[in-house]
């Protein structure tokens, strides 16, 4: 005679629970994955504007130039003004190489440093998207078609330990993240400001501004100028390089 199981109730709550688990994960992957296709995908080339401005209503502005590989291989370099032009900083997996002009050679970074200060990171203006980098924590419902992501940073060199992410679930496009320490205070907030098609892809970042946490009088506005397509050779994508980034620049 077979054996037969008694029927336990409680087998089949914990059963789907699992599966209403593995559901709503599965849904928050796609939505960082559809969130980085549509921003960082073909965006290999970007041209930018930061402007600074502090709480004493002092304002300054610098332009950039930005590059991604299709690896883990970034990079961003000051174009003006003439003072700190040619500045440039490389991303490589979880290292960052730093290189100033007139220097020989390059040096050490860290992600959480500014190019030119402000309150834009080094990870700000050089991540390839949310998904790589994060560990999804939960996600709750805000108002409307947004959500609310909490995301674990993956690694100690990143410059923040959680995310909270809040994204337009209808467009696919992040609203506002407040990067939190460690201890749970508040590091930055950027706001996502503006959204534009560059060269008939989806709608890209446009206009973005970094708030800092501990005095919103500092805020840093980056405003972009173009995206284009066409990748760099490989060999920009090294420390070596960086003294030569300028001439792989678009005219």
């Amino acid at each position: 005679m077979a054996k037969t199981f008694p029927f336990r109730l409680e087998w089949v709550i914990v059963l789907l629970l699992l599966c209403s688990a593995s559901a709503v994960a599965g849904e928050e992957q796609s939505l960082l994955e559809r969130i980085d296709k549509g921003l960082f995908e073909n965006a290999n080339q970007v041209y930018f504007q930061i402007t600074h401005r502090r709480p004493d209503a002092t304002v300054e502005s610098a332009r950039f130039f930005s590059a991604w590989d299709d690896k883990d291989g970034a990079l961003v370099m000051v174009l003006s003004p003439v003072g700190v032009a040619g500045r440039a900083v490389l991303a490589q997996g979880r290292q960052v190489t730093v290189r100033f002009p007139g220097e020989q050679g390059s040096h050490p970074g860290r992600f959480a440093e500014a190019i030119w200060g402000g309150v834009l990171s080094h990870y700000d203006l050089l991540r390839h998207g949310f998904a790589r980098d994060h560990e999804i924590v939960s996600m709750e419902k805000s108002r409307g078609d947004e959500v609310v992501l909490t995301l674990k940073a993956k690694w100690p060199e990143m410059p923040y330990a959680t995310l909270r992410l809040t994204v337009d679930t209808r467009r696919g496009v992040p609203v506002e993240e407040q990067q939190l320490q460690k201890d749970g205070s508040l590091s930055k907030t950027i706001l996502y400001q503006l959204f534009e098609t560059f060269d008939g892809e989806s709608p890209r970042i446009a206009r973005m501004e970094a708030i800092n946490g501990l005095n919103p009088g500092y805020r840093s506005l980056l405003e972009v100028g173009a995206v284009r397509k066409e990748s760099l050779p490989a060999g920009a994508f090294q420390p070596n390089a960086l003294a030569n980034v300028g001439k792989f620049l678009s005219p």
